[in-house]
């Protein structure tokens, strides 16, 4: 089964999808992610993200040490 398919099987329609939870210092939050695009459901999840970890600050820069630093080649 593909990823489409089993998103679709769940009853979501959208080609993407993510549901998240995160904990900080500003207590838990979650966030459903959807869309059919996957700049827009990339751009949605890291802004949604980047307001709970540091909910002052600019969401680029929020987002880029983690991206430039962190193992995405494992």
């Amino acid at each position: 089964m593909s990823v489409e398919q089993a998103v679709c099987a769940d009853g979501v329609p959208e080609q993407f999808a993510a549901d998240l939870a995160v904990k900080t210092d500003h207590g838990v939050a979650t966030h459903e992610v959807r869309a059919d695009d996957v700049r827009e459901a990339f751009g949605d999840l890291t802004r949604w993200y980047a307001a709970r970890i540091a909910p002052d600050e600019d969401p680029r820069s929020v987002v880029e040490l983690p991206l430039a630093t962190g193992a995405l080649d494992d």
